[in-house]
Parts: structure tokens; sequence; C-alpha cells
């Protein structure tokens, strides 16, 4: 497998279920965030701030394993 995946991997499993939960439904299932907010019952705009944040967190962990 490929380092980089194995890292993305390493770096998922670091997030939080419902952090987990939301990424995998809009980059893996190919939901909306309006899909996602109505869902939840919170708003698109949440939904974008809470994604964003992933990101981040996902972006911090990903430079941490750099060699």
């Amino acid at each position: 497998m490929n380092i980089r995946l194995k890292m993305l991997f390493k770096a998922l499993r670091k997030l939080s279920s419902d952090e987990l939960e939301l990424v995998t439904q809009i980059y893996f299932e190919d939901k909306t965030e309006v899909e996602c907010a109505e869902k939840y019952g919170i708003s698109q705009q949440f939904i974008n701030k809470k994604k964003k944040r992933i990101l981040d967190k996902l972006h911090k962990l990903l430079k941490s394993y750099q060699f």
C-alpha cells in the first residue's frame, strides 16, 4: 500500500466518530453539505464550518507524519 494512503488512514483513525461520519458522507458517499445538514437538523453553514475544521485537523495530522 502507498505510504501516503497509509498516512491518510492513520490520520482518519484519529478523528472522532462524528468527524469520521461526516467525512465519509461528504467524500466517500457523495452527500452534499445540505443533505448532511438536513440529516442532522442543523444548518449547511454549520456543516461547512465543521468540515473545514476536520480538514484542518487532518492536514495538521498528515504534516506531523512527514519524515
